[in-house]
């Protein structure tokens, strides 16, 4: 694991910290430049560890 994407997985779980919605963090991340890939292995990764609350279903 190279040290930007750990930086990446530590910007999701600040902007999550600070009450941002994963919307709102993976819309800055691909304005940013980032790769829609490596943000969706960020997220799983961050997830995984515990960093970020896992999604959870919505009814309708």
């Amino acid at each position: 694991m190279n040290e930007d994407f750990i930086e990446l997985k530590c910007y999701i779980k600040y902007n999550f910290y600070y009450g941002h919605s994963a919307l709102e963090i993976k819309n800055a991340l691909l304005n940013a430049g980032w790769d829609i890939k490596i943000i969706g292995q960020a997220f799983n990764e961050a997830q995984k560890d515990n960093l970020i609350p896992k999604p959870t279903a919505t009814r309708h």
